[in-house]
């Protein structure tokens, strides 16, 4: 089992998040989320639910088992949702494995 840590920051992007810090465990070529940290940036704008329930909810979960596809299609005011940019960093990941 290994543990690596993923960092993407989205402060270029019309994003209200700044980084999103992923813990990935590879067992076996089984990648797993084992934490998602979403980080603010100094002054604190969007939603503050978002990032909460995201890193909630994919807490350990393998990354071939989440839909990618279906992340992208959420939208938001911003250039950029947090499904979308989800997803982006979900196949970034798995493009490294």
């Amino acid at each position: 089992m290994e543990i690596k840590k993923y960092i993407f920051n989205c402060t270029a992007e019309n994003h209200c998040k700044q980084d999103w810090i992923f813990e990935i465990e590879n067992t076996n070529d089984i990648l797993i989320i084992n934490n998602l940290e979403i980080t603010e940036e100094e002054k604190p704008r969007g939603c503050f639910g978002h990032p909460k329930t995201i890193s909630v909810l994919v807490k350990g979960m393998e990354l071939e088992k989440i839909d990618v596809d279906t992340l992208k299609e959420a939208d938001c005011i911003k250039d950029i949702s947090c499904g979308q940019f989800l997803a982006d960093c979900i196949e970034t990941i798995k493009s490294q494995k």
